[in-house]
């Protein structure tokens, strides 16, 4: 009989897990007094589709497996989290840092989503030599008005526009 290949798991993808599970609980929609309701295993596989459309994370085995993993390694932080003796460290702050989590993976998210496609429409532009994309990729995004500048301007004036910017920044 074959072994059983277990999946391992990437830092980001990870990372999108665990922010798909602090935005279904702060919705709510999957929520229960004992935990999520039934069909959230199908709704992580969706948002993790979603944002990570080539890793192919399936509800069962591999978030429902994670999951578990993640309860037993992180045990000590529910125990702190739920137990008696929690010397004023509650779920609250959790609940806020979860949140402030959940923020900064979706906006890290979104930056490197607009960085790729960014990526993708300096190749097609003809006459831009490497190092020039390069650069462009290192300094257009610390200027987002600039990126949806440059984003809506029409083929044939990114060229110029882009050089005009790289010389001044």
């Amino acid at each position: 009989m074959a072994a059983k290949k277990s999946r391992r798991w990437l830092p980001d993808e990870d990372a999108a897990l665990i922010a798909a599970i602090v935005d279904m609980q702060n919705v709510g929609r999957f929520n229960a007094d004992t935990g999520f309701k039934g069909g959230y295993l199908l709704e992580l596989e969706r948002m993790l589709h979603e944002s990570l459309p080539q890793a192919n994370i399936k509800a069962k085995p591999h978030i429902e497996s994670r999951i578990r993993t993640l309860k037993k390694e992180w045990g000590i932080i529910y125990d702190m989290i739920n137990g008696t003796n929690t010397s004023g460290f509650g779920w609250d702050g959790i609940r806020e840092a979860g949140k402030d989590l959940s923020r900064s993976i979706g906006s890290e998210m979104v930056i490197q989503e607009k960085v790729q496609e960014l990526d993708i429409i300096l190749g097609e532009i003809d006459g831009l030599t490497e190092e020039e994309r390069d650069i462009a990729l290192s300094k257009i995004p610390d200027h987002p008005a600039q990126m949806l500048v440059f984003g809506s301007l029409p083929p044939h004036r990114k060229l110029a526009w882009l050089r005009r910017f790289l010389s001044s920044h």
